[in-house]
């Protein structure tokens, strides 16, 4: 077990901006290129884990020719894109990374922590090997869309705002519990059931609490103002065409009551499947997210709003 820690790897599919590294997310806090040893590093556990795994299907990064910029337009892509975040003082942020790495565009995930140094005059490395989660992640994002995607300047700002909103000792704690669970939620698979209800455990834990008034009746009052203030909130209509919000989320929570209670699951046509759901679910969160720490005061408000209590109605 690895009591200290020197470094996380990035272990996305991005190319940085060279004039943005190296980025100080906070004093002894850097993102900055990654030398040899964490590259190694970094082959060596992929190199096991798709053997192990079986998995064939991992473009190594070192052989994307382009990325994506930020207008969509496909340049040519300088090597090595390799990123390492050192951690001066052995501390681990690799979980508030990650958190906070969920809220930027494009994402930015991060694992592999360890410690590089010397024991009794001779290299040694420790680290904490990939989930097969974070396995299968790394080997999507190294074949789309156009391999490495850009990451700007404004990416890294964000990265670093919702890092120290999450670091700060006032964050309202249901909004930190809830990002933990979002991350425990994104390990699951896509199309799953056990996703859905996670996500709708998040999304009640950011925005809800518990009083008489039911979960379903809180979720559809407090997310549309939460929405309004956000500058990207998901285009229902996306996902679902043209349904009206109430009918909309009034579906989203029977389907999450049906999986809770074992009851046969049947979708109505215009949620098209359980994937469609989990995708605009997931949305949802992030930018419900993005708001809760930005924000806290009016969500906070929100959560504590009495409504009407639903006393003719069991409680869920």
């Amino acid at each position: 077990m690895i009591e200290n820690f020197d470094f996380c790897l990035i272990t996305s599919n991005v190319y940085f901006e060279e004039n943005l590294i190296p980025y100080k997310i906070k004093d002894k806090f850097t993102i900055q290129r990654a030398d040899a040893v964490h590259i190694n590093i970094f082959r060596s556990e992929m190199a096991a884990a798709t053997n192990h795994l079986r998995l064939r299907n991992f473009l190594d990064y070192d052989t994307a020719p382009f990325i994506l910029n930020q207008d969509g337009d496909l340049i040519p892509a300088p090597a090595p894109r390799w990123w390492v975040v050192n951690f001066s003082g052995n501390i681990d942020y690799t979980e508030a990374l990650n958190m906070a790495g969920q809220l930027t565009q494009p994402k930015l995930k991060f694992g592999l922590q360890g410690a590089i140094g010397n024991e009794d005059d001779h290299f040694s490395s420790r680290y904490i090997s990939l989930q097969r989660h974070e396995v299968d992640g790394i080997c999507t994002e190294s074949w789309i869309p156009h391999r490495p995607r850009l990451v700007s300047k404004k990416t890294l700002s964000d990265l670093r705002f919702y890092f120290e909103k999450l670091d700060e000792v006032a964050v309202y704690r249901q909004t930190k519990y809830g990002m933990k669970l979002f991350l425990d939620a994104m390990k699951l698979e896509i199309h799953t059931t056990l996703k859905t209800l996670s996500y709708f455990s998040v999304i009640e834990c950011l925005v809800t609490r518990k009083t008489c008034t039911s979960i379903a009746k809180q979720i559809q009052h407090n997310i549309k103002p939460i929405l309004a203030l956000s500058e990207a909130p998901p285009d229902i209509s996306h996902y679902f065409g043209e349904v009206e919000y109430i009918k909309l989320w009034d579906t989203l929570y029977d389907i999450r009551s049906l999986i809770a209670h074992g009851s046969e699951l049947k979708l109505k046509p215009f949620v098209k499947s359980l994937s469609n759901v989990n995708l605009f679910l997931e949305a949802i969160i992030i930018e419900v997210a993005k708001i809760a720490l930005s924000e806290p005061n009016f969500v906070k408000t929100l959560r504590n709003t009495k409504y009407q209590c639903d006393i003719d109605k069991p409680r869920i």
